[in-house]
């Protein structure tokens, strides 16, 4: 029996090692915490220079439990005079600004009418440019939470005392970081201001064969605090557009358009002079599902044109849920007499990484070929798109007087998706001969 008693207290000793911040705190009956905060009503879409009306709010904690792996709060928040119940949970990740941060990536929200939300973070020491609704806690570990009411563009925040919660002995080295998880919050709030950078153009020329020709692309979203202080946000996602084939393309040769992202992050300025990078997360999309990112080919030459005899397709992207990418492909068909017209086209539903056959004989050659990305986006690290043609030479030059020419169509999102700013073009050519 003592064997036995000996070896329980070892395994609860084992387990509240392995188990550090598996505390839980829950409010007491009728010792509900209230929480005062700050509302700003109907804030602009925009960066603004207006003095933002401001709303006494507040926050009635019902409930409240932390377990390792979750937390949970629930209660009823007042502002404009009305009670809004809710409940949110959330679990906890490494703050990609200071380790010991905690944010809570928000797995599940109830809360009444349209508020929703935005930003729920354990802050270890908090500076006064953290706090909105509380500047005292400055110092002190502080649970903040934001909620959006996108309709009536409500902006709530509250500034809850750690050791309320029974969290003060959390720490975010305690737990993982993840790309999908940031610090990032007001995109969700605010519209942003974009730049792109497209003038940096890169030629190259391989082992006298292989080439290629690069567009680098780089869009940046930089979205404003509306609350005047905290940290501004700059999404940036970089990429390139390219065409690559050789100096010599004959008969069955083939050569690729592609559209691929290469990096992204946000880089966070949260003072005069004080700026941070983070790798790995951007609210901006390249594509939308109902505005999809597009590539054509067309061939040229001084005297003959060479045409198109088959196409392949494929690419790492996000698809639309149930529907899944739908591809579209349009082959113009016309005389390979140089500038003479398109005369007819016609449309395809090429499969994933699929030979598609555009030529079967004829006078008729098919010039041009247009792909359409439907129901996709590139949002992720490595994602792109590539379209193959192989090529049919019906009269062959050795001169390098014939040509491919893409236009590639991108456009941008910002606020995941939610707001579109801009469609860029990217024309990539490649010169060649035939032999």
């Amino acid at each position: 029996m003592k064997n036995l008693f000996k070896c329980f207290m070892i395994f609860l000793l084992v387990l509240f090692i392995a188990l550090p911040n598996a505390s839980v705190a829950s409010a007491s009956a009728g010792k509900s915490i209230n929480i005062k905060g700050v509302a700003l009503s109907e804030i602009p879409n925009k960066t603004h220079k207006n003095k933002l009306v401001e709303i006494p709010s507040n926050l009635k904690l019902n409930s409240y439990k932390f377990n390792g792996d979750s937390l949970q709060i629930d209660g009823e928040i007042k502002y404009k005079n009305i009670d809004h119940s809710f409940n949110v949970k959330g679990k906890p990740f490494q703050s990609s600004l200071k380790e010991s941060d905690v944010i809570f990536n928000v797995e599940d929200q109830d809360v009444e009418g349209d508020l929703k939300v935005v930003f729920f973070k354990l802050f270890q020491d908090p500076k006064d440019i953290d706090l909105v609704a509380n500047k005292f806690l400055a110092g002190k570990k502080t649970l903040t939470l934001y909620l959006f009411d996108e309709t009536k563009r409500d902006l709530i925040s509250f500034n809850i005392p750690a050791e309320e919660l029974g969290l003060q002995d959390i720490n975010g080295v305690n737990y993982p970081t993840d790309d999908k998880v940031s610090d990032a919050w007001v995109y969700k709030v605010m519209e942003g201001e974009l730049s792109v950078n497209d003038d940096d153009n890169t030629y190259s020329i391989a082992a006298g064969v292989s080439k290629s020709d690069v567009k680098n692309f780089s869009a940046n979203i930089t979205y404003i605090n509306p609350y005047g202080n905290g940290c501004n946000e700059q999404h940036a996602k970089n990429g390139v557009v390219s065409i690559v084939g050789s100096t010599i393309l004959g008969d069955q040769n083939y050569l690729t358009t592609n559209v691929r992202v290469n990096s992204q992050g946000i880089t966070y300025n949260c003072s005069s002079g004080s700026y941070k990078y983070v790798a790995g997360e951007s609210a901006i999309w390249i594509g939308s599902y109902s505005n999809p990112v597009k590539i054509d080919n067309t061939f040229s030459g001084t005297s003959y044109v060479d045409f198109v005899k088959k196409t392949r397709w494929w690419g790492s992207y996000n698809e639309r849920s149930v529907y899944g990418i739908d591809v579209g492909l349009s082959v113009g068909y016309g005389p390979i007499t140089a500038g003479s017209t398109i005369a007819s086209w016609k449309n395809y539903k090429p499969a994933f990484n699929t030979t598609q056959t555009v030529y079967f004989g004829g006078t008729e050659y098919s010039r041009k070929s247009n792909f359409t990305f439907t129901d996709s986006r590139l949002y992720n690290n490595n994602q792109y798109y590539s379209a193959e043609t192989t090529l049919g030479v019906a009269k062959a030059t050795t001169s390098n007087s014939k040509k491919v020419s893409a236009t590639v169509k991108l456009p941008i999102y910002g606020n995941t998706g939610g707001t579109y700013y801009e469609t860029k073009y990217y024309y990539p050519s490649l010169s060649y001969s035939n032999y």
